[in-house]
């Protein structure tokens, strides 16, 4: 179960909007999936996520975002 305050739960999909532009100005725009740890990680109950962007070479990037630097991607977004 997880908590109440979480905005976002591992394996959904969300996109990285323009808060980002200052931290990770490459990723903004991207799509990626909530990922890494558990519910009791400390990221979690921070505000922050780690999310997880495959790039164009099949390379897969894990950023630590804050969760105003988030949206919730639409359902027919794909990766």
């Amino acid at each position: 179960m997880y908590p109440r305050n979480l905005k976002y739960v591992p394996g959904q999909r969300v996109r990285i909007n323009s808060s980002a532009a200052a931290s990770v100005p490459d990723f903004v725009g991207m799509t990626g999936t909530i990922g890494v740890g558990g519910v009791s990680a400390r990221h979690y109950y921070a505000g922050e996520y780690f999310v997880t962007v495959l790039m164009t070479t099949g390379a897969y990037i894990t950023l630590r975002l804050p969760e105003d630097c988030l949206d919730e991607a639409r359902p027919d977004m794909k990766l």
